[in-house]
């Protein structure tokens, strides 16, 4: 160890590099700073220490964690392989474009291509084919209250819809009312002082009938009763009707 007289080993220097304070270092310690790195393994951390002399041969090795000299696992990569319409592609690196093909695209077969339809311009998307919306339908669409969602309205009436707008109450009241087609009623009706018009001619004992048609069938026998009269009486023999 250096002391003031004598020169040997030094641990400490300050920063102008004058050394000002000397600490003595044991041969234990000495020999400690100088013990290889201690390799990790799968459950402990290595040590700190020297790198280990690699061995003749292993110049092309690599200081690996487990502080032993090793060829990496293999670094080189082929170009990856294109797809096919019966078999996928496999990953790798991109292969090298040739000359004259700087405005080609890697296509999914491995070759560089020039894209089919170098057309970029689209049209306004129509129900019958895709493309860009129209300015008329972004519109539309900013018009619709966030959240909202598609009502699907019955066409026809149903009593068994499970559509949102379901129509099975206003079939339910329909059902109540009698069709302009006909139907039989359940109940009595009540005219409210109105007429029944267009009546057709009876032509069983339950039909309704028209004033015209009452007055055309009793007009003979009120002809004929206008032209006699009876006495109504009662005598010995009992009640009796003489025409006068």
């Amino acid at each position: 160890m250096a002391t003031v007289e004598v020169d040997g080993l030094l641990n400490v220097k300050d920063k102008d590099g004058n050394v000002n304070t000397i600490y003595p270092i044991t041969k234990a310690e000495l020999v400690e700073g100088l013990k290889t790195m201690g390799g990790a393994s799968a459950s402990a951390a290595g040590k700190a220490g020297l790198v280990p002399a690699p061995a003749a041969g292993k110049q092309t090795s690599f200081l690996r964690g487990d502080g032993t000299w090793v060829v990496p696992a293999n670094t080189t990569y082929a170009a990856m392989t294109g797809a096919t319409t019966s078999a996928a592609g496999k990953a790798g690196l991109a292969p090298a474009p040739a000359a004259g093909a700087a405005t080609r695209y890697l296509r999914s077969d491995g070759t560089w291509q020039v894209p089919p339809d170098t057309n970029t311009t689209y049209s306004a998307a129509t129900t019958s084919a895709a493309g860009l919306m129209s300015a008329a339908d972004k519109t539309k669409l900013n018009g619709i209250a966030t959240g909202a969602t598609k009502t699907t309205v019955d066409s026809a009436l149903s009593s068994t819809s499970a559509n949102p707008v379901q129509n099975k109450v206003v079939k339910a009241e329909l059902d109540k009312k009698l069709p302009l087609a006909g139907g039989t009623m359940t109940g009595a009706i009540a005219m409210g002082s109105k007429k029944i018009t267009g009546l057709a001619t009876p032509t069983a004992t339950a039909d309704a009938a028209t004033k015209g048609y009452v007055d055309t069938a009793i007009t003979p026998v009120k002809n004929i009763t206008d032209q006699i009269e009876f006495v109504f009486g009662v005598d010995s023999t009992g009640p009796y009707i003489k025409e006068i």
